[in-house]
């Protein structure tokens, strides 16, 4: 067990995670797909609840999204037009009174709905929205993650089954957390739930998933900004309101898909994955998804979008009007780039709080959930999402968690100087990254970054 108080021990333990982690590297897009993406039944003190949403026949959110793409960028990226699905949803909360390995009950869906909304101590929704690196994970994936903060703050989780990259790339994932969204404000039929307020729904996520709800938030801010949306949208035969959520609160979150800032390459000692995703690299193993069909150069999107706010919410010139925000992240690569997004937002004038673990990685609360760093995030985290829901603003803070034993917290600095860059430098940064890149083939002299 690593001496979590010892900067030292801390570096080892990193560096051999990510030793391990690199092992992925044999496995195709397909197979870490497929491990990554089955259903589980509940366990413990796990309440699932799974339901169908029905895909609605008016098309006002798919509209309104591929609005904001082309507002945002002048419609000069290239992106597949995605369409509405039906789509699988889950709610979780945290189940009492039972043995840690309990089964999950033979009854109906719809008596787990109602049997986790009875042991739900407060009537907020978290809106969970779970990282993958785009391509990878499901609902019941991080079930551990939803339980937890269903025990921490009382509410309910709820999430949406993400259509995956490679073969569902951006904007699809976006759309699926907007009609999410509009399901918890409005639920169709068959729904299990009441209609929710926005006011009582927080936006939770972590890596990647932070990065599609930056990329949601700002969706929802461009439609409010514009007018979009003034007289409601329809949805399933229904003109209704869109509204923001209370706030959000991430760990982790990546808002930059070309590893461009200057933390990527200074941080690198102390996060968990290899100098560049495996699945990108000459010799991958290819498969059915990947390389995709026609090849592109990035698993998410198109190279022309890499730099498109709502690829890259580093990127986003505007978050005035955003609800509160809260970020923790480690002393990560990518720490930067959320760095940019709360800076930006806290010049703004939205409430935000950010804080940085010293030398821990991305996504250390599920890499090493036993160290006091990872228990003192859980409690921060809960705390941060129990004030949200209350609309409680947040004291805008910028601080540092120290590797110390006795996780001491110093100041940042003004959270809106946070890095010396403004949105221009960030832009032309990633442009200089994303014009490095080609096509990734799947052959061995195929993709490779340009150093």
């Amino acid at each position: 067990m690593a001496d979590w108080a010892s900067p030292e021990a801390v570096q080892e333990a990193v560096k051999a995670f990510r030793d391990m982690a690199y092992g992925q590297r044999e496995y195709s897009i397909s197979e870490q797909q497929a491990r990554t993406t089955k259903e589980s039944p509940g366990k413990g003190h796990q309440w699932v609840s799974r339901f169908t949403i029905p895909s609605t026949p008016e098309l006002d959110i798919l509209d309104l999204l591929l609005r904001a793409i082309t507002h945002l960028d002048d419609g000069k990226g290239t992106y597949q037009r995605p369409s509405l699905q039906p789509l699988n949803a889950q709610w979780t909360g945290y189940r009492p009174g039972v043995d840690k390995d309990a089964s999950e009950p033979q009854i109906s869906e719809q008596q787990k709905y109602l049997a986790l909304t009875d042991s739900a101590r407060s009537p907020f929704v978290i809106y969970y929205v779970y990282g993958g690196a785009f391509y990878m994970n499901g609902p019941s994936t991080n079930r551990r993650i939803y339980t937890q903060l269903a025990r921490l703050t009382g509410g309910r989780v709820f999430c949406v089954a993400q259509s995956l990259a490679p073969q569902f790339p951006f904007p699809a994932t976006v759309l699926d957390i907007l009609v999410g969204y509009l399901s918890l404000l409005h639920p169709p039929p068959g729904s299990y739930h009441q209609p929710i307020p926005a006011k009582s729904i927080v936006i939770a996520a972590d890596s990647s998933g932070a990065c599609l709800a930056l990329s949601f938030l700002q969706t929802l801010l461009t439609i409010q900004r514009q007018g979009w949306a003034s007289s409601g949208i329809r949805f399933h035969g229904h003109s209704v309101p869109l509204e923001l959520p209370a706030g959000c609160a991430f760990v982790s979150a990546i808002a930059d898909m070309t590893s461009s800032l200057p933390s990527y390459r200074l941080n690198a000692p102390n996060d968990v994955f290899p100098e560049y995703p495996p699945s990108i690299l000459p010799g991958h193993p290819t498969c059915a998804l990947w390389p995709s069909n026609p090849p592109r150069g990035n698993i998410y999107c198109e190279l022309d979008m890499l730099t498109h706010p709502l690829v890259a919410p580093a990127t986003a010139f505007n978050w005035s009007g955003a609800p509160p925000l809260w970020f923790a992240c480690g002393q990560e690569q990518l720490v930067d780039s959320a760095k940019v997004v709360a800076q930006t937002a806290a010049r703004q004038g939205v409430s935000v709080v950010f804080k940085e673990y010293e030398l821990m990685p991305h996504c250390f609360h599920i890499f090493f959930p036993d160290s006091p760093q990872a228990r003192k995030l859980w409690n921060e985290w809960s705390e941060a999402i129990v004030g949200i829901s209350r609309c409680k603003g947040f004291e805008n803070a910028a601080l540092r968690v120290k590797c110390d034993g006795e996780l001491s917290e110093e100041n940042l600095g003004n959270l809106e100087q946070l890095l010396d860059l403004d949105i221009s430098d960030v832009q032309d940064a990633m442009k200089r990254t994303a014009a490095s890149y080609w096509v990734f083939s799947g052959q061995k002299k195929g993709w490779c970054p340009k150093l």
